[in-house]
């Protein structure tokens, strides 16, 4: 009668130990090694990857803010600049779902209208929201006249979005469920004024701010990098356990 393959033993001795497995058993091991071998030199290469957008964020990040009142041409993605002109409180469009420390709240997103009649979306940081979400926070007024640095951030591609995700709460408010700024676009747009197709984030004690935190990676590196030391350490006490129940010691 022949054996089938994956139930042949494999043995073979060394010093005072015998090593000893069944070919299904070493074939599994194999599989199970290589994918989680697999995970974590993948989540080596993302922590590379963040580490070197941050490091890119951080260089843009050292130049000289730009005057947006004089030239918005050709910005960068998380450029630092300077802005100036007259803070419309309508419309008011909060993002919902963005949490801060534990807690759900909302960016608050108003249009400010630079010296040069251009328009700009700024969003002025988080509040939190209410345990009724029927209910919106009251927002501070803006003062009319508002000048301050932030960075230029552009939508980072089209997010899954709910049915009916931009919201009219009332003549002055909307509510948006997500980041696609794209529908931002026909929001109290009269087609007088040109619109910049990014929005600025502003900077710590500017005027008519809120609670800035912003977020540059969905994950930092040391994460990924201790995901990588997880999988690696799962594939070594993997390899213990099967070692362990597959050698034994000679008989005498």
């Amino acid at each position: 009668m022949i054996k089938h393959p994956l139930r042949h033993q494999i043995k073979f001795s060394f010093l005072k130990h015998q090593f000893s497995a069944y070919s299904w058993l070493i074939l599994i091991f194999l599989l199970v090694l290589y994918g989680l071998l697999k995970l974590g030199l993948w989540q080596l290469d993302r922590q590379q990857e963040k580490a070197k957008l941050l490091q890119s964020i951080e260089d843009i990040q050292s130049s000289q803010p730009l005057n947006l009142s004089v030239t918005y041409q050709e910005v960068k993605d998380y450029q630092p600049v300077y802005f100036e002109g007259k803070a419309l409180n309508s419309p008011t469009v909060l993002i919902a779902n963005e949490p801060l420390d534990g807690r759900d709240g909302y960016h608050v997103l108003n249009l400010l209208q630079l010296d040069s009649g251009v328009e700009v979306w700024v969003n002025r940081g988080w509040i939190a929201a209410l345990p009724d979400r029927r209910n919106l926070p009251v927002l501070p007024e803006l003062n009319e006249r508002w000048s301050g640095t932030g960075e230029v951030y552009f939508s980072k591609g089209k997010p899954i979005l709910y049915d009916h995700a931009l919201e009219q709460r009332n003549e002055r408010i909307w509510v948006l469920q997500g980041r696609d700024f794209s529908l931002l676009k026909d929001i109290a747009n009269s087609g007088q004024s040109t619109r910049l197709p990014f929005i600025i984030r502003i900077s710590e004690n500017t005027d008519n701010g809120l609670q800035q935190r912003w977020q540059y990676v969905s994950m930092s590196p040391s994460k990924h990098l201790a995901y990588a030391i997880q999988w690696f350490g799962l594939a070594l006490a993997l390899t213990v356990i099967v070692l362990i129940i597959s050698i034994t010691k000679k008989e005498s």
